[in-house]
C-alpha cells in the first residue's frame, strides 16, 4: 500500500503512480510505451512515441504512417 494515497496501485494523482505500459519500447527515448500514448511503427517493426518525432499527426497521415494507440496486449 502506498504511504500517499493508501491505496495498491496509486492512483493517477499520486506522486508514485506508474501508467499502465505496453510491451513495447520507443526506440528513440528508451521508454515503455504507456497505455494510451500514440506511437508509429516502422518497417523493420520498432517502435516510436509520436512525441519523440519531430512530426505531427498531420504530418504523420500524409505519409501514410498510421498512427496507434497502445493498448493492453
Amino acid at each position: 500500500m502506498c504511504e500517499i494515497c493508501r491505496c495498491t496501485p496509486c492512483m493517477p494523482g499520486c506522486p508514485n503512480y506508474e501508467p499502465p505500459k505496453t510491451n513495447k519500447k520507443c526506440s528513440f527515448c528508451g521508454d515503455y510505451i504507456c497505455i494510451g500514448e500514440e506511437y508509429v511503427t516502422n518497417y523493420e517493426g520498432e517502435y516510436a512515441h509520436l512525441d519523440c518525432l519531430d512530426c505531427s499527426s498531420s504530418d504523420m497521415e500524409w505519409l501514410g504512417v498510421k498512427i496507434e494507440i497502445g493498448d493492453k496486449e
